[in-house]
């Protein structure tokens, strides 16, 4: 199964235990406390390689620093998203330990990444580092299922931009990603 997304859902310890047996590659939501209440080899994790964390800081339960540690442990993570711009004085850490991590975006607004102008500087350098936005999360799984671009690749494809310096290899951030596209796509097949 390449992947699994229950939109707008809260994950929890039943839904963990129900998907566990799924060998999940790739899943995006919000986790909120059960991220850090099942340790990182638990069998949810064991073949995850894509992680979006979604809207799992509005609980107020969740622990950033508790989170960046478990996702470091995760055996086989390569790619990792968030949305909450708190997170970001945490990425250096995360860059750092997750030695098979390609790919790190934020999801977070400008209002948010203006709180961490310095921390933002030092991630410029770390290619693997990229920020976009992306309001359509089911629409842009989808198309990744059925075309194979999804917000994952976008990225992975300015992250080799930047490696080979086609573009800034100090620029980090997405303008004018792919959402338009997404919303203009999903509205002409539905309608």
């Amino acid at each position: 199964m390449p992947g699994f997304v229950v939109a707008e859902a809260d994950y929890d310890e039943a839904m963990a235990l129900f998907l566990s047996p799924l060998r999940l590659t790739q899943l995006n939501g919000n986790l909120g406390p059960t991220l850090t209440a099942l340790p990182p080899t638990h069998p949810l994790f064991a073949d995850m390689t894509h992680l979006g964390l979604r809207n799992w800081h509005i609980s107020g339960l969740v622990d950033i620093e508790d989170t960046r540690s478990h996702v470091s442990f995760m055996p086989r993570l390569t790619h990792l998203s968030f949305e909450d711009g708190r997170f970001i004085p945490h990425c250096t850490y995360i860059l750092e330990t997750c030695r098979l991590l390609h790919v790190l975006i934020s999801l977070s607004f400008d209002s948010e990444l203006s709180l961490f102008p310095d921390e933002l500087e030092d991630l410029s350098r770390d290619p693997r580092f990229v920020v976009m936005q992306n309001g359509w999360h089911l629409q842009d799984w989808q198309m990744g299922i059925h075309a194979g671009v999804d917000y994952w690749t976008r990225a992975e494809d300015f992250i080799a931009k930047r490696r080979c310096k086609e573009i800034d290899p100090l620029g980090y951030k997405i303008s004018g990603d792919a959402s338009e596209y997404i919303a203009a796509r999903y509205a002409s097949s539905t309608g």
